[in-house]
C-alpha cells in the first residue's frame, strides 16, 4: 500500500509540475507586446482587448496563387483587435510610429483632413445617410456629427483641401446627380446643384478655383470656375470619354484615362489656362498619385497578364523615371506635405492571380496590406508596419502626423501614426 501511495504521489506531483509549466508558457505567451522588453511595437493596435485578429500570413491557396506580391519585405506583427474608444493624449504620445488606430465601427463613404489634427467623413448607414462627422485622427475624442444634411446613395465625394467644401456624386432614381456643398458656416450647409453633364471635378490647392469636365456626348470639354461654380471658362477641347481630373499643383492640372488592364492608359498635364499639354506616362492599368506641389508623380501599371508591376516615380521637370521595388496600385499611396520626396504606400503582401486593377476595384479580390515609406530621391523603400487591412485612398494630415484611410473590406475608418 505504501509503495502504491508513493507511486501515486509521484504521478500527481509530475502532473502538477506539468500544469504549472504549461500555465507559465500559456500566460507568458499572452503577455502584451508593450510589456515585453525589447519587443517590436510597430503595427500594434491600441486596444483594451486581448483577442488576436486572424493571421496576416497568406493561406496555402493564396500562396500558391501569388502573382508577385511583396511577401517577406514587411514586419510580421502580432496584430490585436482595436476598438474605437477614446485614447488619452499620454497614450497617443507613447504609441510607436506605425501604430494603427480604428476610428469608426460604421461604413464611411468619404474622407478628408480638416484643420489641425481633424478629419471629416460622410457615413453610409441607415440612420445617418450622408451625414457629416468629424473626429481627431489620433483618437483622443469622440466623433461629432457636424451636419445632418441627408444625401442618400452617395457614389463619390471630391473634397476641396481643408475639408470645408465638397462635390457629392449621388444616385437619384438611376441618375448620378452632383451637389456642391459648403460646410463652412453651420450645421445647415450651403448647397448648389451642378449640371448633370458634369462628369468629374477637381479643386485647386488654394481652394479658390475648381475644374470640371462637361460631358455633352460628342464633347467632354474641360472648364475652370471659381470654387462656388461661377465665372466658368473653357480651357481645353476634349472628346476622350471617362477622363479623371486632378489639380496637383497651383499652375498644373492633370487628366488621366480610366484605369483598366484591358486598355492602355495615359496621363497628361496642362496649365489652368489650357496651355502646355504634355504626356507624362502611359501603360496598361495606369494609375497615379501626385506629390503635394505637382513636381512628381507615382505611377502604377500592370503587365499584359494583368499582374501589378513595380511602381515608378516620374520627375515632372526633368522627365526622369525611377523604377521602385514596391508593387502596388498608386491609389494606395499618399505623399507627405512637408517632405514632398517621401510617400507612404500600402502594398499587398500577396496578390492572387487576377486582372488588376479591375479585379480589386470591383471587389473580386481583396488584399491584406503592409505599409511602407518610399524615398523618391534614392528609391529606398522602408517597411513601417504590417496589417490585415485593404487600404484605399489614404490621406495625410497637414502636419504629417497621421495618415488616415478607409479599409475597403469593411468600409471602416482608420489612422496610422507617422511621427
Amino acid at each position: 500500500m505504501q509503495k502504491y501511495l508513493n507511486k501515486t504521489t509521484i504521478i500527481i506531483a509530475a502532473a502538477v509540475i506539468l500544469l504549472i509549466v504549461g500555465a507559465v508558457y500559456f500566460f507568458g505567451r499572452k503577455t502584451p507586446l508593450n510589456l515585453l522588453p525589447g519587443a517590436n511595437m510597430q503595427g500594434q493596435f491600441p486596444t483594451s482587448a486581448n483577442n488576436p485578429n486572424p493571421s496576416t500570413e497568406p493561406t496555402p491557396t493564396e500562396s500558391a496563387q501569388s502573382g508577385g506580391g511583396n511577401s517577406g519585405t514587411a514586419p510580421t506583427a502580432n496584430i490585436q483587435n482595436a476598438d474605437n474608444s477614446v485614447l488619452s493624449t499620454d497614450q497617443v504620445v507613447r504609441l510607436p510610429i506605425g501604430t494603427l488606430i480604428k476610428l469608426t465601427d460604421d461604413q464611411i463613404v468619404s474622407l478628408s483632413p480638416a484643420g489641425t489634427g481633424l478629419i471629416r467623413f460622410h457615413k453610409n448607414i441607415p440612420e445617418a445617410l450622408g451625414h457629416l462627422f468629424e473626429r481627431k485622427a489620433d483618437g483622443t475624442n469622440q466623433e461629432t456629427k457636424i451636419s445632418n444634411f441627408t444625401v442618400a446613395q452617395i457614389m463619390k465625394v471630391v473634397w476641396a483641401p481643408g475639408g470645408k467644401k465638397a462635390v457629392v456624386f449621388y444616385n437619384s432614381g438611376g441618375l448620378i446627380r452632383k451637389l456642391l456643398i459648403d460646410y463652412t458656416a453651420t450645421s445647415t450647409p450651403k448647397t448648389t446643384f451642378l449640371p448633370d453633364t458634369l462628369s468629374d471635378v477637381a479643386f485647386s490647392p488654394d481652394v479658390k478655383s475648381m475644374a470640371f469636365i462637361n460631358d455633352l456626348g460628342d464633347t467632354r470639354n474641360i472648364f475652370t470656375a471659381t470654387a462656388d461654380f461661377k465665372n466658368q471658362k473653357k480651357v481645353l477641347d476634349n472628346i476622350v470619354p471617362d477622363l479623371e481630373l486632378s489639380w496637383p499643383g497651383t499652375s498644373l492640372l492633370a487628366v488621366k484615362t480610366k484605369s483598366s488592364y484591358a486598355s492602355r492608359g495615359y496621363l497628361y498635364t496642362f496649365t489652368p489656362s489650357g496651355g502646355s499639354f504634355t504626356k507624362i506616362a502611359e501603360g496598361l492599368g495606369l494609375d497615379a498619385a501626385w506629390n503635394k506641389d505637382g513636381a512628381g508623380v507615382l505611377v502604377s501599371t500592370v503587365a499584359n497578364s494583368g499582374q501589378i508591376q513595380p511602381l515608378k516615380y516620374i520627375d515632372i521637370k526633368s522627365s526622369e523615371e525611377k523604377e521602385l521595388s514596391l508593387r502596388t496600385i498608386a491609389e494606395k499611396c499618399a505623399f507627405l506635405n512637408n517632405l514632398k520626396t517621401s510617400v507612404y504606400c500600402a502594398a499587398p503582401n500577396t496578390m492572387p492571380l487576377a486582372k488588376y486593377p479591375d479585379a480589386w476595384w470591383q471587389g473580386a479580390v481583396s488584399f491584406r496590406d503592409d505599409l511602407f515609406i518610399i524615398n523618391t530621391v534614392d528609391g529606398k523603400v522602408t517597411d513601417i508596419a504590417a496589417s490585415s487591412l485593404d487600404i484605399v485612398r489614404p490621406s495625410i494630415l497637414s502636419d504629417d502626423s497621421f495618415m488616415v484611410f478607409r479599409d475597403k473590406t469593411t468600409g471602416f475608418l482608420w489612422s496610422m501614426k507617422l511621427k
